[in-house]
């Protein structure tokens, strides 16, 4: 069943892939992930109250993995969540045809849905975006899209005019893991109902202050340290419970500190070119996940951004204590 706008919910917890390394001269093309742990960390992730598992966008690795890899890691995480929440799978490729090829497997294994980008080898215009999602909604029009709206990664802007048109001719794209606060607002009102936009916990502040109503999940990386914060964050919201949501929501913040903008708009500085690092190792540093390290080439990090990934997971297991009953 394609999962309608409205009836997005909950923390989209993001999964990374456990890396299991393999030296670069003995490699052969097999799967070098560790799918127990991927396993057990959906179970737990679900068990801690995730609505949904999202798995293989950046965080996921899904730019490095060979197709025998995604295929014994898409059936992993569809078997892992047996139904129980909708499952995600990120398919971004170089062309519409992989692209299909690969969202078509994971569908036909029980995945509902995608978390899915443009193309990357050349920067999209928006007619070529807006086409992208328009064939793959042709193709697969029982499967649930979430555009994957990353400007750094996609070099694209994603401003509302493209999501106006998405919004026509691409019935399945239904959400957005979304990034920008300066255009939230206008890009809700672009899509008339028909996408929801979810923003990040550490920004959810941002947002739910531009339209109340429109906030009706997240989407955290973050929630692989542990998503109970984030939990408590969202039924404080449903409740409209305001003092509590303020307290949690600033707290959640203030464990984003160490990698965030003070506008909150992106990640700071050169955030973008260790992306995979960084939130591999502050996983690992929570012990909540045993994802490994980055995959080649994404296995280098310099000291700095190693301690900004270490403080954020301290000050991230401070904020799950306060918040574990």
């Amino acid at each position: 069943m394609l999962l309608q706008a409205n009836e997005i919910r909950g923390c989209y917890s993001i999964l990374p892939t456990p890396y299991t390394p393999i030296p670069i001269s003995e490699y052969r093309g097999q799967v070098s992930i560790d799918l127990d742990e991927a396993a057990r960390s959906v179970d737990q992730l679900i068990k801690d109250g995730s609505a949904a598992i999202m798995a293989l966008g950046t965080t996921g690795e899904g730019s490095t993995i060979n197709w025998n890899e995604f295929k014994a890691f898409t059936q992993t995480v569809v078997d892992a969540a047996a139904k129980r929440v909708p499952v995600l799978i990120g398919g971004t490729r170089m062309g519409t045809h992989e692209t299909v090829d690969w969202l078509r497997y994971a569908r036909d294994v029980g995945a509902d849905g995608s978390l899915l980008g443009i193309p990357m080898w050349q920067p999209c215009t928006e007619d070529i975006a807006v086409n992208f999602y328009k064939d793959i909604s042709e193709a697969l029009p029982d499967f649930m899209i979430q555009a994957y709206a990353n400007p750094h990664a996609f070099r694209f802007d994603f401003p509302a005019s493209f999501w106006a048109k998405v919004a026509k001719v691409a019935p399945t794209v239904t959400s957005v893991k979304f990034m920008n606060p300066r255009i939230y607002k206008d890009c809700v009102k672009a899509v008339e109902g028909k996408i929801n936009f979810l923003p990040f916990p550490e920004v959810v502040r941002d947002y739910t202050e531009q339209e109340p109503e429109a906030v009706t999940a997240l989407w955290a990386t973050s929630a692989s340290m542990g998503p109970r914060p984030i939990i408590k964050l969202l039924e404080a919201w449903e409740k409209r419970d305001m003092e509590r949501y303020e307290q949690i929501a600033a707290d959640i913040k203030w464990a984003g500190e160490p990698i965030m903008k003070p506008d909150g708009i992106i990640p700071s500085g050169e955030f973008p070119y260790y992306n995979i690092q960084f939130e591999k190792l502050r996983f690992e540093a929570t012990g909540y996940i045993k994802c490994g390290p980055g995959r080649p080439p994404y296995d280098i990090m310099p000291d700095n951004f190693a301690a900004d990934a270490l403080e954020n997971a301290r000050r991230w297991l401070e904020v799950v204590e306060k918040y574990k009953d």
